[in-house]
């Protein structure tokens, strides 16, 4: 499993988005190709998951092009599904400790 940002397949269909993937492609040493890449017209009428899906799929299809630039790019394969939710735990203890004081101050105990 691995953790794919969510946020574009919200705002997309939120906003009923044409979704484009940017696939970016190096020609030269500190020279780069972008190539827009439709992956969704009608982004409200998919299912749940279904853009990121996509997305994946055709990142998956870039890293197997190219693969010597993908772990500068997509660092994401270094954390476990475990270590995010973990994270998202101490944040919401954090979040919870803060509303205790005022105005951001911490209060003892």
């Amino acid at each position: 499993d691995t953790p794919v940002f969510e946020g574009a397949e919200r705002i997309g269909k939120a906003l009923d988005m044409v979704i484009i993937f940017g696939d970016v492609q190096k020609t030269a040493r500190g020279y780069y190709c972008m190539e827009y890449v439709l992956l969704c017209e009608n982004s409200k009428e998919t299912k749940p998951g279904e853009i990121s899906e996509l997305h994946v799929r055709h990142l998956e299809k870039m890293i197997q092009a190219t693969p010597q630039y993908w772990l500068w790019t997509h660092r994401r394969w270094k954390r476990t599904k475990e270590d995010i939710q973990n994270k998202k735990e101490r944040a919401k203890g954090r979040k919870h400790e803060g509303a205790k004081g005022t105005r951001g101050e911490r209060t003892k105990g």
